[in-house]
């Protein structure tokens, strides 16, 4: 998943040059800042110990996402993006959302998961003792 980020960070550079981005300054460097968070907080947070805390780096790429979604919007109304390009990078980012959401869903079901079991260890101790 982080390597979709990372292609679409790359995608971000070079869809947006530098010289159509001069008619928005700053936008360039902000939808690429947007798109880099995105793979760096994926990566960074597999990196964590615990499943909570992977969970609010992947909150923090799919913020970056939904950022990078609204840079785009405005490259593309400012006309510093070709249809085809921001078409192509709408579709990337779709997907790549697709596949965070689902990941995690999936982490928020397995920590519930622990969760409950954590406390019905507890509850089964504390009846027995």
């Amino acid at each position: 998943m982080w390597h979709l980020a990372r292609d679409l960070e790359l995608r971000v550079i070079n869809g947006i040059t530098p010289q159509a981005a001069r008619r928005v300054p700053g936008l360039r460097a902000q939808a690429i800042r947007a798109a880099g968070s995105v793979s760096a907080n994926i990566v960074g947070g597999c990196g964590r110990p615990l499943q909570t805390e992977f969970l609010q780096f992947l909150g923090t790429a799919l913020a970056s996402l939904n950022e990078l979604q609204k840079h785009l919007m405005t490259a593309s109304d400012a006309q510093i993006l070709s249809s085809k390009v921001s078409s192509a990078l709408h579709r990337t980012l779709e997907v790549e959302r697709r596949m965070l959401i689902a990941l995690m869903r999936t982490l928020q079901e397995h920590v519930a998961h622990n969760e409950n079991d954590r406390r019905d260890s507890v509850n089964g101790a504390n009846k027995r003792g």
